[in-house]
């Protein structure tokens, strides 16, 4: 069956709500470094996730319009609460059941404003099966750029009351990356065009920067194209390496 193509109504009417929403969040978002190296052209963006705050902070920084995977999870509302609880409530020092009921307000507004956002929803459980690969190449296919956060999520507690400072720390450093953003690029090269413009960003929360890391240009004759293991490796490295170099 050939990819879902977004409608164009609905992608126009997402546009403008994206761009009063990046306008209403200039005060005080965070700065972009090395904004200069951002593409004209459709893109596959990734950046390390940093917690709750980091796809926020990316959103909000740069200039480009960009479609987030974002968990299904997060777009429905009778899922909504408890990935919001787990994901943020946790920190907000309040006692289980306050902090549920809040996350659960939270959410009727949280929920209609991201699938306002035109995001691609990520099935958890279907892996490299899941539909969010042909809704992200039809994206691409359109002009458009997508954003990942490819690091695989660390471990729920099991009492879900992890301390706050133990879940801040969590954030620090770089988690292994999930095979999504590999297949997604080799996918491209094999059934969209021969070249592919992988843009990598950096959230740094105690210095409120995003920082753009030099592109990385994938051309289907590329070794990197015909392995997604070696690529996804490839990516984690200058990631990581940049992350350690100048500090989270």
């Amino acid at each position: 069956m050939p990819p879902t193509r977004p409608g164009r109504l609905s992608l126009a009417l997402s546009d403008a709500l994206y761009g009063a929403v990046h306008w209403l969040c200039a005060p005080r978002r965070p700065t972009v470094s090395g904004i200069e190296r951002l593409p004209a052209g459709a893109a596959v963006y990734l950046a390390n996730h940093a917690g709750p705050q980091g796809p926020i902070a990316v959103v909000r920084a740069l200039p480009a319009r960009l479609h987030p995977w974002i968990l299904d999870e997060m777009l429905s509302l009778r899922t909504a609460p408890r990935r919001m609880w787990l994901d943020v409530g946790r920190r907000w020092r309040l006692s289980e059941r306050v902090g549920r009921a809040a996350c659960a307000a939270a959410s009727l507004l949280a929920v209609p404003f991201l699938r306002a956002l035109a995001p691609v929803p990520v099935h958890r459980a279907n892996g490299l099966f899941d539909a969010c690969f042909d809704h992200s190449l039809a994206l691409l296919r359109l002009g458009r750029s997508v954003l990942l956060f490819p690091e695989e999520p660390a471990p729920e507690p099991d009492a879900g009351q992890m301390p706050a400072a133990a879940l801040d720390a969590a954030d620090d450093g770089l988690w292994p990356f999930g095979a999504g953003l590999s297949w997604l690029c080799v996918r491209y090269l094999r059934e969209v065009a021969p070249q592919l413009t992988l843009v990598m960003l950096l959230y740094r929360p105690a210095r409120r920067v995003v920082e753009v890391l030099p592109p990385l240009t994938l051309h289907a004759s590329d070794p990197l194209a015909h392995d997604p293991r070696a690529l996804l490796g490839h990516v984690y490295a200058v990631m990581d390496a940049a992350q350690r170099a100048r500090g989270s």
